[in-house]
């Protein structure tokens, strides 16, 4: 975000060096891998333009079993700032990946971004499908995004149906109410306990 002050948008010339420092404000492990929180700011020169926080979520290495949920429970994203986004029953029907997306309004993603107009970011979203995935089964680290495209923005209390198909080396996806949301192609890492995998 801009730099309290005026309240005029930065402007910055084309070609000018730019510094960045980050620190990391809170780090933990849990049932789906380590989480992070870095805040940091934006430098040019010795004039501070931009102030942010990121959150990174490392999951569990590749091929390692999802923790057990009781029978018909509904997993959650309950780490961090994705508390609240709800991921219900992710689970493969006929090689097809399936699920629910229910967004809370109390998700603290919408504190900042953006006040007075909430929007979910679009990396919650990718957030929330890779996480679906793995806890429906399919094995692989997210590699990489094929094409994407973000064409509504997801709201406050928003119900959304995920669906994805395997493809060579990925998952394709997409997440839709009544009309499409988003969707694009996610690269997974070969399952190293696949014979066909090459390791």
């Amino acid at each position: 975000r801009p730099r309290a002050g005026s309240g005029e948008p930065v402007i910055l010339a084309v070609g000018l060096d730019l510094e960045v420092a980050a620190r990391v404000e809170a780090r933990r492990e849990d049932a789906l891998g380590e989480y992070g929180e870095l805040a940091g700011e934006v430098r040019a020169g010795a004039r501070t333009v931009a102030t942010g926080s990121l959150a990174l979520l490392r999951p569990r290495a590749p091929g390692a079993p999802p923790p057990a949920l009781p029978a018909g429970a509904p997993a959650s994203l309950a780490v961090g700032p994705l508390a609240g986004l709800g991921v219900a029953a992710p689970r493969l029907e006929a090689g097809e990946l399936r699920a629910r997306l229910e967004v809370s309004p109390a998700c603290p993603l919408f504190a900042a971004h953006f006040p007075g107009q909430p929007v979910l970011p679009a990396i919650a979203q990718l957030a929330a499908v890779i996480w679906a995935a793995r806890r429906a089964g399919l094995a692989g680290a997210a590699t990489g995004l094929g094409r994407t495209k973000f064409q509504r923005p997801v709201l406050p209390g928003d119900r959304l149906e995920l669906v994805g198909v395997r493809v060579e080396r990925g998952l394709r996806w997409s997440l839709a109410d009544a009309r499409p949301v988003s969707g694009g192609t996610i690269s997974l890492a070969p399952d190293r306990s696949d014979p066909g995998a090459g390791g």
